[in-house]
């Protein structure tokens, strides 16, 4: 039986013989390709190669171009040319959406101001944004359907609209007192506009102001009645200081919505303004309602306490189509 020996050695390879092969080999391949390297060398203060990372990013996108275009990687789609521009599409972002300085920091840079005076102007600059976004966010919560000033009114258009009344309400202290305003005119003579513009102003001097259709009031009181939420949206309708309630009469309410109605009315009385267009005028309330009673109470609330503002006038829509002769005044009446 033979032995099994754990100690065999391993083969003695002669080094020597390899080495000489190998040589040969490389003789017959040549002399090794130079690696040459494209990196752009990035020049010091000096003019000398040398690394400096001082270098402003235009200058490293243009050195990554110069790379790609020696690698021949321009123009394969992607790649390094992708990575270039978009670095370059981000940082063209960033400097457009990058906020100026203030000018008074750019006048103690430069030593023209003082620096009591830059903080005086900083100071002011940060009221006026605060205020600014004060104003906004009270335009959203207002819910004006528009941009419409008093100052943008064509009062020689409505002769028979008072000035002196109408400025007298621009002042808006007709909401310390929580008066009420009901505009009445036809369609299209400038109610809407004129509830705006106060509204507009009433919340520029602060004070809370909420505007809505008389179709949407009723409907939400309605709604809220049927879920149970009466009294709820009884005190939301109540908290603005100036509630504006638009085309009331357009279209006519069953008796439940004028009892809702009334509920509105009687909350706010004595509380908050109230200010209503229609095109209706009061005596044709009852109609509007469906219960007179219940209008006589409306109007009992609504009028104490107020100023009654009537338009009598062409409709300022239709007044190109008039110039044009498309029809005549008494046409539109009669339709």
């Amino acid at each position: 039986m033979p032995r099994c020996n754990p100690a065999r050695k391993a083969p003695i390879r002669n080094c020597s013989r390899e080495t000489s092969r190998e040589q040969e080999q490389a003789q017959q391949q040549g002399p090794p390709e130079q690696v040459i390297d494209q990196r752009p060398a990035r020049l010091g203060a000096a003019g000398h190669g040398c690394s400096d990372r001082r270098t402003l990013p235009s200058q490293r996108l243009e050195q990554r171009c110069q790379l790609a275009c020696r690698s021949g990687e321009l123009g394969r789609g992607g790649g390094v040319l992708g990575d270039v521009e978009g670095a370059a599409r981000r940082r063209r972002a960033r400097l457009a959406t990058r906020k100026p300085r203030h000018e008074p920091v750019e006048g103690i840079d430069g030593g023209r101001i003082a620096a009591t005076e830059a903080i005086s102007r900083l100071l002011t600059a940060q009221v006026s944004l605060r205020n600014n976004r004060r104003l906004q966010a009270a335009m959203r919560c207002s819910r004006l359907p528009a941009v419409k000033t008093l100052e943008s009114f064509d009062f020689a258009f409505q002769p028979s609209l008072k000035r002196e009344q109408i400025d007298s309400l621009h002042e808006i202290n007709f909401i310390a007192r929580k008066e009420n305003v009901v505009l009445l005119g036809p369609p299209g003579v400038g109610k809407t506009h004129l509830a705006i513009g106060l509204g507009r102003r009433a919340v520029e001097t602060g004070a809370s102001c909420l505007f809505l259709p008389a179709t949407g009031v009723v409907a939400q009181l309605v709604r809220a009645e049927n879920e149970g939420r009466l009294e709820e949206r009884l005190t939301y309708f109540a908290k603005p200081k100036l509630l504006i309630i638009d085309e009331l009469g357009y279209l006519p309410f069953e008796r439940r919505a004028a009892n809702l109605f009334f509920q509105l009315v009687n909350r706010r009385y004595a509380k908050g303004s109230l200010m209503i267009t229609s095109n209706q005028s009061v005596g044709h309330w009852g109609e509007v309602f469906g219960d007179v009673m219940a209008a006589a109470a409306i109007l009992d609330r609504l009028l104490h306490h107020s100023h009654v503002i009537t338009i009598k006038g062409e409709s300022y829509r239709l007044r190109e189509k008039r110039k044009a002769g498309l029809f005549r005044p008494a046409e539109v009446v009669a339709q």
